[in-house]
């Protein structure tokens, strides 16, 4: 009996995703029952996303066992579904259910916290002279690491983490964080490791994050995850707690000062500004976490770029040689 209501349910789920196939698109190839799970196995799940986007066009209709995800591939159809009422929220992933749904990422906070960091970009010209110098030392110390490699192999890949991390903290925090400082280091190899979720389950449990309460911690991902993010959490704790000694309120000298000051005079207790929401910390990780990953990878990308592409790359320095000469490092102004 109990292999006959296995066989049903199993019939059943078949029946109903094929129902849902032929209304919802071209799927791309998938294991009867199993979907496109067989993904996860791969260690390349980003380019095999990106392909079948190529081949199934850009939003796709996956099953992923009994849950369906939809991907969209290109930047005019992400552009094109963030307008969509339909596909408001976000998604249901690990990471924001040890942060406790807190932060910039989460339908509840999202909204208040994306408007303040875009007025405040605007008003402390994030990206203006402060960040510039921060860059620049970050440059220098990059330049002075591959000379030390003298003529062995160079590896690019997560190379530009600690240079993104150290920038974002000079900006939010005033202050480098030294090299040889082991919790530093330790927390730079946990977020290589995040960002790249070696582990087939985990990158699984990390996708369908239901499935962690079903899959030991240690399988999951999941302790690893909550490690990660109180070494995260740890240090950006530590780091602000220095910042603002010195701190005068209503004289905010940069973006996270600004943000205190916002704490301070919100009274409204449902805003999530107010102090006993907490979410100061959540947010500031959400802009250090999108600022580490998205720049490293256009560094990377650019590096690797420019290697195999030796002509371009002459043309580039060319270029640069042509407009500021080579006594000093490229600055924003100079694109005027």
């Amino acid at each position: 009996m109990f292999f006959w209501l296995i066989g049903i349910f199993c019939i059943a789920q078949f029946l109903y995703h094929s129902k849902r196939a032929r209304s919802g698109g071209n799927p791309p190839p998938g294991i009867p029952f199993i979907g496109g799970l067989y993904l996860l196995f791969s260690k390349n799940v980003e380019t095999l996303i990106l392909n079948i986007g190529k081949k199934k066009g850009p939003v796709t209709r996956l099953n992923m066992g009994l849950h369906q995800l939809v991907f969209v591939n290109g930047a005019s159809a992400i552009k094109e579904a963030g307008r969509s009422a339909s596909l408001n929220g976000f998604p249901d992933v690990l990471f924001l259910k040890i942060m406790k749904e807190r932060g910039m990422a989460t339908p509840d906070d999202g909204k208040e916290l994306r408007k303040f960091y875009m007025k405040n970009v605007k008003e402390f010209n994030f990206y203006g002279k402060i960040a510039e110098d921060a860059i620049h030392v970050e440059v220098s110390e990059f330049l002075d690491r591959v000379k030390a490699h003298g003529s062995r192999v160079f590896d690019a890949k997560r190379s530009f983490n600690i240079h993104t991390v150290n920038t974002m903290f000079g900006i939010l925090f005033g202050v480098r964080m030294e090299q040889d400082d082991e919790k530093f280091q330790e927390l730079l190899k946990m977020i290589q490791m995040y960002m790249d979720f070696p582990s087939t389950i985990g990158r699984m449990c990390f996708i369908l994050p239901r499935l962690a309460d079903f899959v030991p911690s240690f399988l999951s991902g999941k302790n690893f995850v909550e490690q990660f993010v109180m070494s995260f959490v740890s240090v950006v704790e530590r780091n602000l707690e220095a910042f603002l000694r010195s701190r005068v309120p209503e004289q905010p000298r940069n973006y996270t000062d600004a943000l205190m000051d916002k704490v301070d005079v919100t009274t409204d207790e449902t805003s999530v500004f107010h102090s006993s929401q907490k979410t100061w910390v959540p947010f500031l990780i959400d802009v250090l976490l999108a600022a580490v990953e998205t720049s490293s990878a256009t560094l990377e990308w650019a590096v690797l770029f420019l290697s195999q592409f030796p002509d371009v790359q002459k043309k580039v320095h060319a270029e640069i040689d042509e407009v500021i000469g080579n006594q000093r490092h490229p600055a924003v102004s100079d694109r005027d």
